[in-house]
């Protein structure tokens, strides 16, 4: 029995031996499933679909004719290969593979693009790779015109290699919807390559919330037609020369950055960071080399929300365009930012004569004079810009921009939890009124809700958060548009919202002292919305019955005009109507143009008069006119009111009325000082009706 023992051990260890010497090789030198893209190179090919087995060379089959092809082992491990120049790739079933390949030693030409489009979804599911998608060839882009999605059964993080020695794109196309289910890397190896995402973004584990990790060298590009705001996972920027550009909607629980990355903003794009990182106390983080831009336009604003950020300073370059040479009233959201430091960073006008010694930067000063005061330009102001505060500033001819670097301001850290306090004050010694007006602006890197349009929710906006330090006859906001003075209030429809860098006059209540002006964090919004800078008359939406018309009384000898504006609505009356009344703002010219309350005057000269919609069958508003001009034009140059209502100009002193159907020339003959002469009526007859007295008036149609 022994030896027939020793005999079954040796011969076991035989065969022990032997299977171990032929398994060896089929172990060292297995091999997932390859599958090289041939198809369409030449006529010999039917079409260009995912499923001809044609258009595959395969080896280490596993019984499948096509990459993702359920009859084969296990799709999950299938590698696809990119070879010919043959670049479009029709994807004409959902397929599930482990890795996409374009590599130096495949065949691929340099400098060519792969495009596989279609109505079906590519899944990554590689149980044998960590890479997913690998270019290690120059000059090769790869556009997924389909749906694509990362998830990995043991929820392990995959790569995004981006190798070679530059020009490498990946592009996720428009219409299209990319989704994570796992962690995410992106390695580069060049800042020339890109990662590009064009359609929806979104992330779907099946646990927790996962990192998407934009790796040293990396680019990626959210697109102008990008929607990320579904997005809730966390975004990492890790390594000295990571970058990130938004033109779209992009939404992240939290952005960690480090080495010397960086996140720009772009004028279409905005940015919400939702809540802390699992491991860390902020939402947002950068360090000293790292920094986020957020740019603006005179049109529209780059976007930047972070209401849960705290800690540790987050550097931010806003960049604020500017009127060319034209002063530009404007607001700086970051903290920490000096005078001396925009004057030395910035090509900003200089002062000449009186002005000599001054730089184009200043302030309203409504303590000692009610004057713009402004700073010097040897840098020797080192005043710190308060956020909030607003500034005017000039650049020199041929600049555009101008740019503020500071920290993110965190509410919360003076004043009540939630809201950044702007001081404002009244002097009621300066003469003229002009002690009661302060310049103050958005002291965020995000629009904020103006007024009731805005939102609808009507009680979280400037205007209502703020009624108690506003006027009663001026609860609303006055801005320079690049052209005049203007104001917006609860009844524009185009103009809803503050954006980054706007600053604006407000008129306080009567009370001498200090109060405040309120920007609570619940007033920002997320996205992109009209500057003051944009011009009203781009086809404002007219809601059920209201009407907003638009009156400009020019000065033909000196070329300077003022306005005023009617609107009529249904939650107004002939009196008084907080936040859409607003009287005229202080900068007196040649000529001025202005009417008073029907009911309850109080002898203040409105910019704006809200009536009753229903008045506009019959009512007679009076018009102020004042001016040494004997030459003057009148002109309604913007209007939604309906056809059906005619308007009338009637002067009392000539006792003429003329229909107000074009403009209207007016020669005084001599200095007209105020009301009594001038008179609209509104009328849906052919004729208004006039009233019972001795004058004779002439009509003239």
């Amino acid at each position: 029995i022994f030896i027939i023992l020793i005999i079954k051990i040796h011969y076991m260890q035989k065969i022990l031996l032997y299977i171990v010497i032929l398994s060896f090789p089929i172990i060292l030198f297995s091999q997932s499933p390859n599958f090289v893209w041939d198809g369409g190179e030449d006529s010999t090919f039917s079409d260009t679909n995912w499923t001809t087995s044609g258009n595959w060379s395969i080896t280490n089959s596993d019984g499948a004719s096509y990459p993702g092809d359920p009859n084969g082992t296990d799709p999950s491990k299938h590698v696809v290969k990119l070879k010919t120049d043959t670049n479009n790739i029709t994807l004409d079933a959902n397929v599930t593979i482990s890795i996409i390949k374009a590599e130096n030693n495949s065949g691929v030409p340099a400098n060519t693009v792969y495009t596989i489009a279609g109505n079906y979804k590519i899944t990554f599911n590689g149980t044998s790779q960590s890479k997913i998608i690998q270019i290690k060839k120059n000059g090769v882009d790869i556009t997924f015109n389909c749906d694509v999605e990362f998830e990995s059964p043991q929820n392990a993080t995959k790569t995004i290699e981006l190798g070679g020695t530059g020009n490498n794109v990946v592009t996720f196309s428009q219409g299209k919807t990319f989704t994570y289910k796992h962690p995410v890397i992106v390695t580069s190896t060049d800042t020339s390559h890109q990662i590009i995402f064009n359609g929806t973004f979104t992330h779907n584990p099946a646990s927790g919330t996962k990192d998407f990790d934009f790796q040293a060298n990396t680019t990626a590009i959210f697109g102008l037609t990008s929607d990320a705001s579904g997005n809730t996972g966390d975004f990492l920027l890790s390594g000295d020369s990571a970058s990130i550009g938004i033109s779209g909607p992009v939404q992240c629980r939290s952005l960690i950055m480090s080495g010397t990355s960086t996140a720009i903003i772009e004028i279409t794009g905005y940015l919400t960071v939702t809540s802390g990182n699992i491991s860390s106390a902020s939402s947002l983080q950068t360090n000293d080399t790292s920094s986020i831009t957020v740019k603006t336009s005179r049109n529209s604003s780059g976007s930047l929300i972070a209401k849960k950020a705290s800690g540790t300073a987050i550097k931010v370059n806003f960049v604020r365009a500017t009127d060319a040479t034209e002063w530009t009233l404007i607001s700086v959201p970051v903290t920490g930012e000096t005078i001396s430091d925009v004057i030395s960073n910035n090509n900003l006008r200089t002062g000449s004569g009186s002005f000599s010694g001054d730089s184009a930067i200043g302030y309203y000063d409504n303590v000692t004079n009610g004057a713009y005061v402004y700073f010097n330009t040897d840098g020797s102001d080192s005043e710190t810009i308060t956020n909030g505060k607003g500034y005017l500033i000039s650049p020199t001819a041929g600049e555009t921009t101008v740019t503020f670097t500071g920290n993110l301001p965190i509410p919360g850290t003076t004043g009540d939890t939630g809201q950044v306090q702007v001081p404002v004050s009244r002097n009621s010694s300066i003469s003229g009124n002009l002690g009661w007006w302060n310049l103050v602006g958005n002291p965020f890197t995000s629009y904020l809700n103006l007024n009731d349009a805005a939102d609808s929710d009507t009680t979280d906006n400037f205007l209502e958060h703020n009624t108690a330090n506003l006027n009663d006859s001026y609860e609303l906001i006055y801005i320079w548009d690049g052209d005049s003075y203007t104001y917006y209030n609860n009844a524009q429809s185009t103009v809803n919202h503050v954006a980054p860098g706007d600053a604006f006059f407000v008129y306080v209540r009567n009370t001498d002292g200090t109060m405040n002006m309120n920007f609570r964090e619940s007033m920002q919004v997320t996205g992109s919305y009209s500057n003051f800078n944009e011009s009203f008359a781009q086809g404002s939406s007219i809601k059920n019955k209201t009407a907003l018309l638009k009156f400009r009384l020019n000065d033909l000898e000196t070329n300077e005009f003022d306005e005023m504006d009617l609107y009529f609505g249904e939650k107004v009356t002939r009196g008084l109507d907080r936040g859409y009344d607003g009287g005229k703002f202080f900068i007196k010219k040649s000529v001025g143009l202005f009417t008073h309350l029907l009911d309850e005057d109080q002898g203040i000269e409105m910019h704006v008069q809200a009536l009753p919609y229903s008045d506009l069958k019959n009512i007679t508003i009076p018009l102020g006119i004042v001016t040494n001009s004997p030459k003057l034009e009148l002109e309604l140059y913007e209007s939604n009111l309906s056809d059906f209502y005619n308007i009338y100009l009637e002067d009392k002193k000539t006792n003429r009325i003329v229909e107000f159907d074009k403009k209207l020339k007016i020669d005084l003959f001599e200095e007209q000082k105020g009301m009594g002469r001038f008179y609209l009526h509104f009328t849906d007859q052919l004729i208004p009706e006039l009233p019972t007295d001795d004058n004779l008036r002439i009509y003239k149609g």
